[in-house]
Formats: C-alpha cells, structure tokens, sequence
C-alpha cells in the first residue's frame, strides 16, 4: 500500500530519483522502528526474569530463615513442658563390656 502511494506519485511527477529516495526512507525509518522495538523487548524480558529470579531468591532466603528459626525452636521446651534429660541411656557397644556388666 505504501509503496503504490510512492509509484503513483512517481506516475504524476515522473522522477525516479524521488521515488527511489522515498522507498529508501521509509525502509530505513521501518527498519529503525524494527530495532527500537527489539530493544525495547529485549529490555522488557531482561527486566521481567531479573524480577523473577530476585522474587524467587527473596523466597528461598525466607525459606531458609523459617527453617533455621523452626529449627532452634524445636529443642526448647514447649508450654512450660521441660524435658527430661536424665533419662537412662541404652546399652551400646563402647559401654557393654566385660568390666562394665556386674
């Protein structure tokens, strides 16, 4: 469509030199806009996965976090429950020898 615009003014003035440099024109400034918008893509996406991967650290740092504070918690004792650290320990190999069996 644009270039039968520039072909039929070319019919109306006849000069070729008008009609090359008005096709020339609109490639380039077409190719200019191609390159603006790849850019502009190319920046959108490198934007969105840095987002991505920050949000997706930002969780596994708070997943770790939760871990080690879940973790410190569970050897404290529970609603006023202390627990009993004098239990009798079971026999094992080390403390199961002659010396020590009466």
């Amino acid at each position: 469509s644009r270039l039968l615009m520039y072909v039929d003014r070319f019919m109306v003035d006849h000069c070729l030199w008008s009609l090359m440099r008005s096709i020339n024109s609109d490639y380039i400034r077409y190719e200019r806009t191609i390159i603006n918008i790849v850019e502009r893509e190319e920046k959108l996406a490198k934007t969105f996965v840095e987002k991505v991967v920050n949000m997706r650290d930002a969780d596994h740092a708070k997943a770790w976090e939760q871990y080690n504070k879940n973790f410190k918690n569970a050897d404290k004792p529970r609603n006023g429950h202390v627990p009993n650290t004098n239990k009798q320990s079971t026999p094992t190999q080390e403390n199961m020898t002659a010396t020590n069996i009466k």
